[in-house]
């Protein structure tokens, strides 16, 4: 179906991802609560990290379906535009972070990571990350 903003294989991923980003958050907000308490912030530092690794992660994929239609010049120049967007954006969600005082800038940081410690446990541990249909 061609009418789809997202890809299958994109949309396949993120359902993959979804339930660990939920549990690594609240991982998260209970292993940093004695340092910084249950805050606001804290909260809005999260969700502008899962902002920002979403739309890198999405964007990863798109310019990676992309690139294999692409001789190999093109799709060189192309994955380096991606991926000079994908960083900015995570420049602009830290700065934004680490500049404002309603938003925890370590919260926003730590959900930047959580796609490769999911991939990760996903190889180590198959079992208990059973991904359907790959």
């Amino acid at each position: 179906m061609k009418n789809r903003i997202l890809s299958k294989m994109i949309t396949d991923e993120l359902k993959f991802i979804a339930l660990p980003v939920v549990v690594l958050d609240a991982v998260v907000l209970l292993a940093a609560a004695p340092f910084f308490g249950f805050t606001l912030d804290g909260v809005l530092g999260l969700l502008l990290g899962n902002a920002a690794m979403l739309a890198n992660f999405i964007l990863l994929g798109f310019s990676s379906e992309r690139a294999v239609e692409k001789t190999a010049v093109s799709a060189k120049r192309y994955m380096l535009l991606f991926y000079l967007i994908r960083f900015a954006i995570m420049g602009a969600a830290m700065a934004l972070a680490f500049h404002s005082d309603r938003i925890n800038g370590f919260y926003t940081v730590i959900p930047l990571l959580y796609p490769k410690m999911i991939y990760t446990l996903s190889a180590v541990f198959p079992n208990i990350f059973r991904k359907k249909g790959g």
